[in-house]
């Protein structure tokens, strides 16, 4: 994050040229800084250390100080701060356990030695700032230069996933809460534990219980290993775990598969994990490694796209490990093999999660090598780029064609008719086709206004005809989000309703699942689940629900965050219905509020709208399916009273009405069904027979503002009185008393 300070300058107290001058309040250079240390060490997910935001704002004051004695004081402050102290004694605690806790050097002394080198780096940094400062040199950018590197390590070094020997306090954390972790483990076992190192790999899943139990079974695997009884199948199980860290699966692994086979004696466990790597498909991952690897090459050299010169040989390079990536059927197993749908769907279900995982690496590569030739400013013009874009979307849309085709069975994506998925394809191509370079009318580099991706993608179940792609740019966001949503449907495939339902997934996550085929009927479609995505802290399930020319999606997302988990559903629907679409998007903030579901608030545009819930609880969760139900139905039918019928079936709890007021009135403009919601609560308190048609509000509703929403809503209709008692009266006009007495009659309530 960057700040900067705006001051209000006084001219008639003193000139701004006579007090102020050009110059740095920050140091212009890039700084990363490397210890030599060239062993990575252990990690533990969410665990960095939390930024005071004091130590930021007096690192900002020491930048900004207009006197070296200023300066000087300010950089003490922060050379003693809390922040900092507590870092060295959590490192003091971890050297006094080590020596606690027999065999536990190993893993704890690099741990110490970075964190030392970092230490005695920060003391340097400090050593000399404070000799520079009290030199009262006139050079400013000297000082500036060590404070940005003071921020660099504390805070920024190595925060984007950075290099080995990249440190930082902040990222320290992750460090010692990792050798904290193992201390806990060596501590219940008598001899150097066997598993130190494939013990940090269990935090990878998202799920803290999953952990649990896999250190249970390490521990149970010590006593095995520790004896030498089956030191073969100990090994090959070491390295089974070694190759899904580095294929990047062992998030899906413990999360889906380990749980399986949790009934199983622990050797028998790791038989059963071994046998999810055949024999026959172990030549495989050597493959995948390498085309991992190759990727990963290609990325670092992405900006070869930026340059003319480079770039006719670079993509060349893309377009030939492209085609690697192209079902072929051969005799010998290899990836291109196994891609084409008959011997896809007979492969390992792990092999298949890597595979998927290096075609995202792929589709990521492609996206980022586009987007790095269409941002260079050395090509000689917008023709030249628009030139070769269309060559690079040709490509990649080869990619597309040959993964939804030849990999992906016919009818896996829903579609409305008359398109097929190979008309869609059609489609597509023949739009890019025919898009000319020269094209006066169109800017190929930008969307165009209108166009609404999720509304043309694969899964939406929309007339296409009504979402053309009208540029290129259009036709590469259309291309890009249909590969996800293509490898999103081979991870889908790999999890059955039976196994998600074993799985150890969060129980507002799983009772979401449960919910979803609630949504079903009168019109509205099977939802159907088209991707499961799966990282060490987030676990997402889409679905689509068909709703005629018109479609909605939602997403059930468990992320756990650094101090808390949260389960959300985050819904779209798609389509032109722009009334329909804000009158939804009104009620979904109105219950965001009201019933405490509120994620993020509601984006409605033409052809879309977009609102998120949080589901804390089975309340919250039935609350967010029903609202759903309700918007698809009233989507598909444009009758207001299904909205209505849906705010009315919760008002037979009086604490619900109450709070029903207070989140009316923080809105700014009062939807539609404000009218509603407040005339059944008239109809309650309502006394017929009045001469006066004076009506007593009782103290329950003006505590919550009611005469407040009277006024605010009805206006000239209802005139409200406030007598020295302290009571507040309404008298209604003709018009609504009638209004008020037919409603009462119509709903046999009786006067």
């Amino acid at each position: 994050m960057q700040s900067r300070t705006i001051n209000l300058w006084n001219v008639s107290e003193a000139s701004i040229d006579d007090n102020t001058s050009k110059g740095y309040v920050e140091h212009p250079a890039k700084i990363v800084h490397s210890f030599p240390f060239t062993t990575a060490l252990p990690i533990k997910p969410r665990a960095e250390i939390k930024v005071a935001q004091s130590i930021k704002d007096l690192l900002f004051q020491f930048r900004t100080e207009t006197t070296y004695k200023a300066a000087l004081d300010c950089l003490m402050k922060v050379q003693a701060h809390g922040w900092l102290r507590k870092f060295s004694e959590r490192r003091d605690n971890l050297a006094i356990t080590m020596k606690e806790v027999p065999h536990s050097e190993r893993f704890i002394y690099p741990v110490l030695k970075a964190s030392g080198a970092l230490t005695e780096k920060i003391k340097n940094i400090f050593e000399q700032l404070t000799a520079l400062l009290q030199k009262q040199e006139e050079k400013r950018l000297l000082p500036l230069y060590f404070a940005k590197m003071l921020d660099c390590l504390f805070f920024e070094n190595g925060k984007r996933k950075g290099g080995v020997g990249q440190y930082s306090i902040v990222n320290m954390g992750a460090h010692f809460a990792a050798a904290e972790e193992q201390l806990s483990y060596q501590r219940e076992l008598d001899h150097p534990a066997n598993f130190i190192n494939e013990l940090l790999l269990g935090v990878e899943t998202p799920i803290p219980k999953i952990f649990g139990e896999f250190r249970k079974f390490l521990l149970e695997l010590e006593a095995i290993a520790e004896k030498n009884e089956d030191p073969q199948t100990i090994t090959e199980f070491k390295k089974m775990l070694g190759t899904l860290k580095e294929l990047g699966v062992m998030p899906w692994f413990m999360t889906f598969t380990f749980g399986e086979s949790r009934y199983l004696p622990a050797l028998d466990r790791v038989n059963y994990f071994l046998s999810l790597l055949p024999e026959s498909e172990k030549p495989l991952v050597k493959e995948l490694l390498e085309k991992k690897d190759a990727l990963q090459v290609m990325h670092q050299q992405i900006d070869a796209f930026r340059e003319p010169e480079k770039f006719k040989k670079a993509f060349e390079n893309l377009k030939k490990e492209m085609e690697k990536f192209l079902p072929n059927e051969q005799e010998e197993i290899c990836l291109q093999n196994i891609l084409v749908a008959e011997r896809w769907e007979k492969t390992s279900p792990l092999i298949r999660v890597v595979v998927i995982e290096i075609m995202n690496k792929l589709v990521e590569l492609n996206d980022t090598a586009i987007k790095n030739m269409k941002s260079s400013l050395n090509f000689s013009d917008d023709k030249e780029k628009i030139t070769l874009f269309k060559e690079m979307l040709l490509s990649y849309f080869s990619l597309l064609k040959s993964w939804s085709q030849k990999t992906l069975r016919p009818n896996v994506f829903p579609m409305i008719e008359p398109w097929t998925l190979e008309f869609y394809l059609g489609a597509i191509s023949n739009r890019l086709e025919g898009m000319r370079v020269d094209d006066a009318y169109r800017n190929h580099l930008n969307p165009s206004r209108d166009f609404s991706v999720s509304a043309a993608m694969l899964g939406s179940s929309t007339a296409f005809e009504r979402h053309y792609p009208e540029t290129m740019e259009d036709v590469f966001t259309l291309i890009h989000q249909n590969l996800l949503a293509t490898t999103a449907m081979f991870s889908n495939q790999l999890l059955s309703n039976e196994s998600i339902s074993k799985c150890e997934l969060p129980l507002q996550l799983k009772t979401a699942i449960l919910g979803v085929p609630s949504i079903e009927g009168n019109g509205v479609g099977v939802p159907q689940r088209i991707g499961v995505e799966i990282e060490e802290n987030r676990i997402a399930f889409h679905y689509n629900v068909p709703l005629r020319n018109h479609s909605s999606r939602f997403t059930l997302c468990y992320t756990l965050e650094k101090e808390s988990a949260v389960v959300t559903m985050k819904a779209q629907f798609l389509g032109q219905a722009i009334a329909r679409w804000r009158q939804s998007g009104e009620l979904a903030d109105f219950y965001g509020d009201w019933l405490n579901l509120a994620h993020t608030p509601s984006k409605v545009t033409p052809s879309e709208l977009v609102y998120s819930f949080k589901l804390e609880n089975e309340t919250a969760i039935n609350h967010s399916l029903q609202l759903y139900k309700a918007i698809s139905d009233y989507s598909l039918d444009e009758n207001y009273d299904i909205l209505r019928r849906q705010i009315l079936s919760k008002f037979g709890d009086r604490n619900l009405k109450e709070k029903a007021i207070i989140s009316l009135l923080k809105m700014e403009a009062l939807p539609e069904f404000t009218r509603d919601i407040t005339m059944t609560i008239l109809e309650e308190i309502w006394e017929g027979g009045n001469e006066l048609c004076k009506v007593k509000i009782p103290k329950c509703w003006q505590v919550v503002e009611m005469p407040k929403l009277l006024s605010k809503l009805f206006g000239d209709e209802i005139k409200l009185e406030e007598e020295s008692s302290g009571e507040v009266f309404f008298s209604p006009s003709i018009k609504l008393v009638l209004e008020l007495y037919k409603n009462i009659a119509e709903s046999g309530k009786g006067l």
